[in-house]
């Protein structure tokens, strides 16, 4: 019998540039990063016209050979068939193994064009040039790509780390209300996650994020993917610790699913903070917290319940949640702030609370 041990490289570091009118710097960290000189911008209808086209002038005048790949804007078409298109074009353009595919958009724009760099020829470099909120300050993050299929979020998927990130917060002021609001979700959840401190930050800083003023969003972002960066640098393969970025997640994933587009991600997330937080309560988390969340949540235009929905239909997507391990789906609670606790088995009456929250 022959036996070895094949050892690989477990360790993946990337920049991330937080910065107000980093976009129109792109070339130059593409030059840093020893990227290109082949590029492809894939991007949405959206953002194309507001951006794309901009970068891939300024590309194209600092010597790189950049095209753009329009996808349809919505999550609805995030789903698997659109990748042999995706491949299709990809091929036609003549990318290869040297080349580069830059994700300028949301986050379906950074779920697809990521899937499709880490599948590309058994993968090439990708960079994650986010322009929502939502993906500002969560999915650019983590190298988690993937698109939707049979109905489920992200059951096709794979961890794939970009060459680096760039955020550029103005890319927010051409961002609809709505959209901005649903990454407001998010921002609530990871202060919630990281204590005490990010907690009352937001709480002060409320206003000037409706506003979108810039100083308190590069911190605010800043913040967020710090602590983003920390969770997935002990767990990049989502197996453990990484698990409480789902705080409101699973009820929120179920809600989107059932609704039908009814509700963004981020609203139904917003749903589901309110459900893990009122069975949090059960676990010894104050009743302030509950009270302080539902007003922020109130005050950003996020809905805090979602009358009129199924309750059964509702568990029987608890069930199918990529977290469920061994049939059983997994809760990420908060008995206090900062620290978010993987439940198996819920509080008692909490039926009783999703159903306050969802039936009519």
């Amino acid at each position: 019998m022959a036996e070895m041990t094949v050892i690989l490289k477990q360790h993946t570091q990337y920049p991330v540039i937080i910065e107000a009118g980093a976009l129109e710097q792109l070339p130059l960290y593409l030059k840093r990063q020893g990227l290109g000189p082949k590029v492809m911008l894939v991007t949405d209808e959206n953002v194309n016209p507001l951006y794309a086209q901009a970068s891939e002038k300024h590309l194209q005048e600092a010597g790189f050979d950049a095209d753009i790949l329009e996808l349809p804007a919505g999550e609805r078409y995030k789903v698997y068939p659109i990748m042999g298109r995706v491949y299709s074009i990809l091929k036609l353009a003549g990318l290869d193994r040297s080349s580069c595919i830059v994700a300028l958009g949301g986050g379906v724009v950074g779920d697809i064009a990521g899937f499709a760099a880490a599948t590309w020829q058994r993968g090439i470099a990708l960079v994650q040039v986010p322009t929502t909120l939502l993906a500002q300050v969560d999915s650019c993050l983590g190298g988690k790509v993937g698109v939707n299929h049979l109905g489920l979020k992200n059951l096709i998927g794979a961890f794939y780390q970009p060459n680096f990130v760039l955020v550029d917060p103005t890319t927010l002021i051409t961002l609809p209300d709505r959209d901005y609001r649903a990454g407001l979700a998010e921002v609530v959840k990871t202060a919630l996650l990281g204590g005490l401190d990010f907690f009352e930050f937001i709480k002060r800083q409320a206003v000037a994020l409706l506003e979108k003023d810039m100083s308190a969003l590069e911190e605010t972002i800043r913040r967020c993917l710090t602590y983003k960066a920390a969770c997935i640098s002990k767990d990049p393969e989502d197996q453990a610790g990484r698990q409480a970025l789902n705080l409101g997640h699973t009820l929120g994933h179920a809600i989107e699913a059932l609704a039908g587009g009814a509700y963004t991600h981020g609203e139904a997330v917003s749903v589901g903070l309110v459900y893990a937080l009122r069975l949090s309560v059960q676990l010894g988390l104050p009743q302030s917290v509950l009270h302080d969340t539902i007003t922020l949540l109130q005050q950003f235009g996020l809905p805090t319940a979602a009358p009129g929905l199924d309750m059964e239909r509702l568990q029987d997507l608890f069930t199918r949640d990529k977290k469920v391990r061994q049939g059983v789906a997994r809760w990420v609670l908060l008995p206090a702030l900062g620290r978010p606790q993987l439940q198996t088995e819920l509080p008692k009456g909490w039926q009783n609370i999703l159903a306050e929250l969802v039936e009519p």
